[in-house]
Protein backbone atom coordinates (compact mmCIF):
# COMPACT_ATOMS: atom_id res chain seq x y z
CA UNK A 1 0.00 0.00 0.00
CA UNK A 2 1.96 3.45 -1.43
CA UNK A 3 2.05 6.35 0.80
CA UNK A 4 -0.74 8.76 -0.28
CA UNK A 5 1.80 11.52 1.05
CA UNK A 6 5.55 11.49 -0.81
CA UNK A 7 6.84 14.12 1.35
CA UNK A 8 7.12 12.07 5.07
CA UNK A 9 7.95 15.66 6.75
CA UNK A 10 5.55 18.02 5.61
CA UNK A 11 6.32 20.13 8.00
CA UNK A 12 9.46 22.75 6.85
CA UNK A 13 10.28 23.67 10.46
CA UNK A 14 10.34 20.16 12.92
CA UNK A 15 10.10 22.18 15.72
CA UNK A 16 8.07 25.21 15.17
CA UNK A 17 8.07 25.97 19.41
CA UNK A 18 11.89 26.49 19.09
CA UNK A 19 12.62 30.09 19.49
CA UNK A 20 14.72 31.30 16.91
CA UNK A 21 16.75 33.30 19.64
CA UNK A 22 17.70 29.61 21.13
CA UNK A 23 18.88 28.25 18.38
CA UNK A 24 22.21 28.90 19.14
CA UNK A 25 22.02 26.83 22.07
CA UNK A 26 22.02 23.50 20.19
CA UNK A 27 25.51 24.16 19.36
CA UNK A 28 26.96 24.28 23.11
CA UNK A 29 25.13 21.10 23.87
CA UNK A 30 27.35 18.02 23.33
CA UNK A 31 24.00 15.92 22.47
CA UNK A 32 23.63 17.48 18.79
CA UNK A 33 26.98 15.96 18.26
CA UNK A 34 25.78 12.73 19.43
CA UNK A 35 22.59 12.67 17.51
CA UNK A 36 24.34 13.60 14.20
CA UNK A 37 27.06 10.87 15.03
CA UNK A 38 24.45 8.20 15.86
CA UNK A 39 22.31 9.67 12.41
CA UNK A 40 25.33 9.17 10.39
CA UNK A 41 26.19 5.35 11.69
CA UNK A 42 22.49 4.21 11.78
CA UNK A 43 21.26 5.64 8.34
CA UNK A 44 24.55 5.85 6.28
CA UNK A 45 24.46 5.49 2.75
CA UNK A 46 23.71 2.08 2.88
CA UNK A 47 19.59 2.70 3.14
CA UNK A 48 17.33 0.93 0.81
CA UNK A 49 15.82 2.95 -1.90
CA UNK A 50 12.90 2.68 -0.33
CA UNK A 51 14.69 4.23 3.10
CA UNK A 52 16.28 6.73 1.15
CA UNK A 53 13.84 9.08 1.52
CA UNK A 54 13.62 8.74 5.41
CA UNK A 55 17.23 8.76 6.01
CA UNK A 56 17.31 11.86 3.49
CA UNK A 57 15.11 13.93 5.42
CA UNK A 58 16.28 12.54 8.55
CA UNK A 59 19.77 14.26 7.70
CA UNK A 60 18.55 17.36 6.80
CA UNK A 61 15.91 17.65 9.62
CA UNK A 62 19.03 17.32 12.13
CA UNK A 63 21.13 19.30 9.69
CA UNK A 64 23.74 16.44 9.65
CA UNK A 65 26.20 16.57 7.13
CA UNK A 66 28.13 12.88 6.65
CA UNK A 67 31.16 14.76 5.36
CA UNK A 68 31.17 16.79 8.92
CA UNK A 69 31.42 13.59 10.57
CA UNK A 70 34.95 14.44 12.11
CA UNK A 71 34.07 17.80 12.94
CA UNK A 72 31.52 16.36 15.10
CA UNK A 73 33.89 14.03 16.91
CA UNK A 74 36.32 17.10 17.34
CA UNK A 75 33.41 19.02 18.89
CA UNK A 76 32.37 16.95 21.17
CA UNK A 77 35.79 16.15 22.46
CA UNK A 78 35.95 19.72 22.53
CA UNK A 79 33.53 20.61 24.41
CA UNK A 80 33.93 17.92 26.60
CA UNK A 81 37.48 19.29 27.53
CA UNK A 82 36.09 22.49 27.99
CA UNK A 83 33.21 21.96 30.32
CA UNK A 84 35.84 20.05 32.31
CA UNK A 85 38.14 22.70 32.39
CA UNK A 86 35.69 25.13 33.11
CA UNK A 87 34.51 22.69 36.88
CA UNK A 88 37.72 21.98 37.45
CA UNK A 89 38.36 25.95 37.87
CA UNK A 90 35.62 26.21 39.73
CA UNK A 91 36.00 23.54 42.40
CA UNK A 92 39.41 24.89 42.85
CA UNK A 93 38.11 28.49 43.46
CA UNK A 94 35.25 26.95 45.70
CA UNK A 95 37.52 24.79 47.51
CA UNK A 96 39.86 27.85 48.78
CA UNK A 97 36.92 29.67 50.05
CA UNK A 98 36.22 26.54 52.30
CA UNK A 99 39.55 25.46 53.96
Amino acid sequence: NPNPNPNPNPNPNPNPNRKVFLRWAQWLCSLKYCLSLTILIEFDEECTAEEAQVCEALREDNDTDPALWWLYILLNVLLIVVQRCIALFVLVKFSKSLY
